[in-house]
């Protein structure tokens, strides 16, 4: 109730994944405290206790990670700060959160969604409730264009898709991280999870040379419409197979319609 309201929980818009954490261990960090304004997730609370407790963790396979050493540390806080991706999950929805600004949700809205149908789901009936922007893929930059988090509600980026006013690249980037995560936490067309992968490397790389081409998909397509509101409705990849349309829209799904390249071209 103290941390960020009574609204969004179980949402994964920033209201519900996004709050504080506070630990109390003066022997480490003084009677005053440290502030640490690196990216962190509960999955980091065993192996840093561990780590602080001297249990060596190496052997065991954790999701999170032991940010014992890093409070205090500037160098280790900026990298867990600007190259760290956070994954969220509620129902069948997923999001990951990379850097302070990179946000990428992608929602299981069936065909024909209304709010608070069987087709919708509770990220989605929130978001419209709130003024969010709602859609199957959505891409958010939490720092509105500057490199300083914008506090969420006061002026929440999370009104306004950026989907399609950004390098592609990066979408598609964010995308294969969404999907590389799916893949390692559920079963996939009978496939056993691959517990064992490491989701979001690819983000660092990435933004030290954001000119690198990402094979994938953007996942909607901007189909002009004119009885829309805006002037678009989406579609998805699949809309664009089944209709036979890569040759006009293929270049937000390169990898459905196998237009990826390793030059990209």
């Amino acid at each position: 109730k103290m941390d960020h309201g009574l609204t969004e929980k179980t949402s994964l818009y920033e209201g519900g994944n996004r709050i504080a954490q506070f630990v109390h261990y003066p022997d480490a960090y003084g009677a005053g405290g440290l502030d640490f304004n690196g990216l962190v997730s509960t999955i980091d609370v065993a192996p840093t206790v561990l780590d602080f407790a001297g249990v060596d963790v190496a052997p065991y396979l954790m999701d999170g990670s032991s940010w014992a050493d890093a409070v205090g540390d500037e160098a280790q806080e900026a990298e867990w700060r600007d190259s760290r991706c956070l994954f969220f999950e509620s129902q069948k929805d997923r999001a990951v959160r990379c850097g302070l600004c990179d946000k990428f949700l992608s929602l299981r809205l069936e065909p024909g969604w209304t709010e608070d149908s069987t087709l919708s789901t509770f990220t989605a009936d929130i978001g419209l409730k709130y003024g969010m922007d709602v859609d199957r893929s959505l891409y958010f930059d939490l720092c509105g264009g500057t490199q300083d988090y914008v506090l969420h509600p006061q002026a929440s980026q999370e009104q306004h898709n950026k989907l399609f006013d950004v390098d592609p690249n990066k979408i598609k980037l964010l995308r294969n991280i969404v999907d590389c995560h799916k893949t390692r936490t559920s079963p996939q067309n009978g496939t056993d999870p691959v517990y064992n992968t490491t989701c979001g490397n690819d983000y660092a790389s990435w933004i030290s040379n954001s000119s690198q081409y990402v094979c994938g998909n953007v996942g909607l397509v901007p189909v002009p419409n004119a009885t829309t509101v805006d002037g678009l409705e989406t579609k998805t990849c699949n809309w664009v197979l089944n209709n036979d349309a890569c040759d006009e829209w293929g270049v937000y799904c390169e990898e459905a319609c196998g237009y990826c390249t390793v030059e990209g071209g």
